[in-house]
């Protein structure tokens, strides 16, 4: 997505020798991440506990639904974040007014009046959209085109990101746990404060970036953008209704949470029948595009991992893992920051991997085939912890989980990495935003499956991770074997 003309920026420098912006942007994104972060790691918890223990007393199955829906849904908005950018607004006040939203969306949810919780939910969400995709455009425009630092400022921007994912659990988790959710929800909310107060204080560092939409749109494509909200707004109601209607005994929340999920597995569907209907696409890019959408689809199915991560496994963490560690109590919310721990740790590793194999390397799609076959064993492991558990009444330790997530991060790199280079190379010209879009909606599409998955099997976690294991094993066994009708496809592309 273009960003307005930066060319004659002010790159003042740091003492490390880096746009002054960088720093600005970096510590936006990790307190912006902090915020959202925190707020995820108790939200299930939230949901699923009694109300006499301050949560909303839903059934497990509908809780991870209900979350599910919501990561989905977040997955799906920077798309249109990223064309109010563009079109409307520019990076830079798109990103103010995200942060704004967002911090307004927690501070609602800290109230304990339950409408705002759902309000804050949702501008939460609209503010993610808005904030998430833009403050990495503008990353990439404090640099020129052959800057050798833009990757190094991409590698502390990751950072920041992750520090952010790191602290969030640990912080809020234990408030959330000793005082209650809604104070959990009230330090997610300073965190933004804290991400507002700092992009406002280095705001004029940001020179010319953003400061004005790349391609301003006339007042049709106005039209036609809010025509399309509007129609995705009568959907979602109407396929409420009509559910609701026909399952008149079911929880209105769920139904609304079925209607997103149809409409979030349409929008990709959508999306590539567009691509494929391209005028000028040539037979050379047609393939290009088929091995993508191969890609995508073995991203949806990873992608079931992150949402069990935040829902069934957190769960589990609370009910059936023993989180006494040395006399003290860990809260569950905790387990959240063992994934962007173990990032930390082995991304620099498996980066050096890469480089040490060179063309002894495996290829982009034997990097997913492995991923895929690693989450797979994954979700195979759980099932020993769990089954301990559901079936004799054992708590695993709490290293069973912490093992978990570090294994998982193996498949995590060996996928998302290779994937956004893969989502540049494959693009067809001037389609290079649209799939790189596409590959971050396949999380979204990974987090609606595990919806369905977490409402059919009533968050049974062990027949929860056994479905997953299978579709998982499923999706690995298919890539290995398609990798060279996908490699023709990909028509030099490695």
């Amino acid at each position: 997505m273009p960003v307005s003309q930066s060319a004659d920026l002010d790159r003042a420098e740091v003492p490390l020798g880096y746009p002054r912006g960088l720093v600005t942007l970096c510590l936006t994104e990790m307190w912006e991440r902090f915020s959202f972060f925190g707020m995820i790691a108790i939200l299930v918890l939230y949901l699923t506990a009694p109300v006499s223990e301050g949560g909303l007393g839903m059934s497990e199955g509908l809780g991870i639904a209900v979350f599910s829906t919501y990561v989905a849904i977040v997955g799906m908005l920077p798309v249109a974040g990223g064309w109010v950018a563009d079109r409307l607004l520019g990076a830079r006040r798109t990103v103010l007014v995200g942060g704004i939203l967002i911090a307004c969306g927690h501070y609602a949810m800290a109230t304990r009046v339950d409408l705002l919780l759902w309000v804050g939910l949702l501008v939460i969400a609209v503010g993610t959209g808005l904030l998430k995709p833009n403050v990495g455009v503008m990353v990439g425009a404090l640099y020129g085109p052959a800057d050798p630092r833009r990757d190094s400022g991409f590698t502390y921007y990751y950072m920041g990101i992750n520090i952010g994912a790191l602290t969030a659990p640990l912080l809020v988790g234990y408030v959330a746990d000793r005082y209650g959710f809604h104070w959990g929800f009230l330090i997610a909310g300073l965190g933004m404060t804290i991400a507002l107060g700092l992009y406002l204080a280095g705001y004029r560092r940001l020179s010319g970036i953003g400061a004005t939409p790349g391609s301003p749109a006339d007042s049709p494509a106005r039209r036609r953008a809010s025509m399309v909200v509007g129609g995705v707004v009568l959907v979602i109601v109407a396929v409420t209704a009509v559910l609701n209607a026909v399952f008149p005994d079911g929880p209105v929340i769920g139904d609304l949470a079925t209607a997103i999920g149809l409409v979030t597995l349409a929008v990709p569907f959508v999306y590539f029948v567009a691509l494929f209907r391209r005028r000028g696409l040539g037979s050379v890019e047609r393939d290009r595009v088929t091995a993508f959408l191969v890609l995508f689809l073995g991203s949806a199915v990873f992608g079931l991992f992150g949402q069990q991560s935040g829902s069934t496994l957190t769960l589990f963490a609370r009910d059936g893992t023993d989180l006494n560690v040395g006399g003290f109590a860990v809260p569950p919310a905790w387990i959240g920051s063992a994934n962007p721990l173990f990032v930390i740790l082995f991304a620099p590793l498996f980066g050096l991997l890469w480089v040490r194999l060179g063309r002894r390397a495996p290829s982009t799609l034997m990097k997913s085939a492995i991923g895929l076959t690693i989450n797979a064993l994954v979700f195979l492991m759980l099932i020993v912890p769990v089954g301990g558990y559901v079936n004799e009444g054992h708590k695993a330790a709490i290293w069973w989980i912490v093992g978990v997530y570090m294994v998982q991060v193996w498949a995590e790199l060996c996928i998302t990495p290779v994937g956004l280079s893969a989502s540049t190379k494959l693009a067809p010209r001037g389609a290079e935003g649209q799939l790189l879009a596409l590959w971050f909606v396949s999380g979204a599409v990974g987090a609606t499956i595990g919806a369905r998955i977490g409402l059919l099997t009533g968050g049974a976690p062990l027949t929860t991770f056994l479905w997953c294991a299978l579709l998982t094993g499923a999706a690995a066994v298919a890539m290995f074997v398609g990798v060279p009708w996908i490699r023709r496809k990909m028509h030099g592309v490695v």
